[in-house]
């Protein structure tokens, strides 16, 4: 497929309206496309930043000024008192606008620095349909663990949750944000979860997140200094169990 029409199809993409044979079709151009996984990243940060977007509060006698000066319009005083409220009325607006801008900018410059989520979703898809998603096979994580070690720069955590029908079936290593990531991998029925684990570095990252994107459900959390992001197309049900049982376990 050709640029222009990969275009076209990114924001059906992003509202999970292409057939799962689409949905390839257009990863695989992305991983060889710099300027369309650009695009994408782009409207992806875009979506995330509104959806994350709060709204800005509002400035001390915001609502009295508004109406005061409505009220001004039915009932006219001197001009020099009219224009005065006019002024403070536009100027606790103005206020709120700035607000919000600066709200949305402070969200916008903390997704640039912060969220991997675009690479997570690659990786996934990658791991899926390059048939790279094991690099050793073992479900003790006591053999995992040292399989780690001479290929990351630390050691992951690897937590075993197989008694509670998530089956931990190996792990790889992967490329995420830029950086070697331990990817553990675990079975539920024929779904398959990819476990991201990677340092913690961003303090305000700390709160849980998860999230449906372009079909895949993706939870992210922090536990022992590390985040982990889990992403499948098992039910959001399924994954918030997982990851609350992954999160209520030590290494």
């Amino acid at each position: 497929m050709k640029c222009d029409e990969i275009n076209i199809l990114l924001d059906p993409l992003l509202d999970h309206e292409l057939p799962q044979n689409e949905i390839v079709a257009v990863m695989t151009h992305l991983e060889n496309c710099p300027a369309c996984k650009h695009e994408l990243k782009e409207l992806t940060l875009l979506r995330d930043n509104i959806r994350a977007l709060k709204h800005p509060t509002q400035p001390p006698g915001l609502r009295d000024a508004i109406i005061n000066s409505l009220d001004e319009e039915v009932n006219p005083k001197p001009s020099q008192h009219v224009g005065h409220l006019a002024h403070s009325a536009w100027s606790h607006i103005a206020a709120a606008v700035f607000g919000g801008l600066i709200v949305y900018g402070s969200f916008f410059l903390l997704s640039l620095r912060t969220s991997p989520i675009d690479e997570i979703l690659t990786a996934h898809v990658n791991s899926l349909t390059e048939g790279k998603l094991i690099g050793v096979t073992s479900g003790n994580p006591h053999k995992i663990k040292p399989w780690f070690a001479g290929k990351l720069d630390y050691a992951p955590i690897v937590i075993d949750s197989t008694d509670k029908g998530f089956l931990l079936i190996g792990a790889r290593v992967d490329q995420v944000d830029g950086k070697q990531t331990a990817a553990l991998v675990y079975k539920r029925n024929d779904h398959t979860i990819n476990l991201f684990v990677m340092p913690a570095v961003e303090a305000d990252l700390k709160t849980p997140f998860t999230d449906t994107l372009r079909g895949f459900n993706i939870s992210r959390w922090h536990s022992l200094g590390f985040q982990f992001w889990a992403i499948s197309d098992i039910s959001k049900a399924d994954l918030l169990v997982f990851s609350k049982l992954l999160r209520s376990k030590k290494d």
